[in-house]
């Protein structure tokens, strides 16, 4: 139920969870018509289960611009995935302790920080979504990327607690997973555009 990256030694340790009100939804057709809840198996029907991978950076990066590009990490940030997640409820990630990489930052010091969720594998999801993402014409709950304190596991003569996500409109929110359209589909359409555009100019 942990997620560590190669060595937790002089790393920033971050308490993950989505909290009871921020819950984690899909919307396997794009419409709000399809719009569910993540059941607590983490299974959404046959694009499988849900997989979290959290991006870090270092404290003096810009935050993030809109729109994150499915199976994209943006530069300057690195991508880590949560192992073996475990809900309290439907759409609720359960606490579960994650260290960030040394290249974001000391341990104790706040990083840069954001959450995605997929389906399928990270470099080519099925189901995408992000906190701040805009959904259905409006952005969810949330910030897209936020300041994140971290803990200081090897501080002395106290070890430091791993650092607490805010959520809501401060930090981590709602997040609402979409169908990433096939690269056909999305080839299909900006030939479509292109063919448009060569008939207005021909009018």
């Amino acid at each position: 139920m942990v997620a560590v990256a190669a060595s937790s030694f002089g790393q920033g340790q971050i308490g993950f969870k989505t909290g009871n009100k921020n819950l984690v939804y899909s919307a396997t057709d794009g419409t709000t018509a399809s719009l569910a809840v993540v059941p607590s198996s983490g299974l959404v029907g046959s694009f499988g289960t849900v997989s979290y991978e959290i991006l870090t950076a270092p404290s003096t990066t810009a935050p993030l611009s809109a729109p994150l590009q499915p199976g994209v990490t943006p530069v300057g940030w690195t991508a880590t995935a949560v192992g073996s997640v475990v809900y309290t409820q439907n759409g609720a990630v359960s606490l579960t302790t994650f260290t960030a990489p040394a290249n974001s930052g000391a341990a104790g010091v706040n990083v840069e920080m954001e959450v995605v969720a997929f389906t399928g594998t990270y470099a080519n999801p099925t189901l995408f979504g992000y906190s701040g993402m805009t959904v259905f014409g409006a952005a969810s709950p949330g910030l897209l990327s936020w300041s994140e304190p971290t803990g200081n596991p090897n501080a002395t003569p106290q070890p430091g607690l791993p650092g607490t996500i805010p959520v809501g409109a401060a930090g981590l929110g709602s997040i609402i997973l979409e169908q990433v359209p096939e690269p056909s589909s999305i080839a299909l359409g900006g030939l479509a555009a292109a063919s448009l555009l060569a008939f207005r100019r021909r009018k």
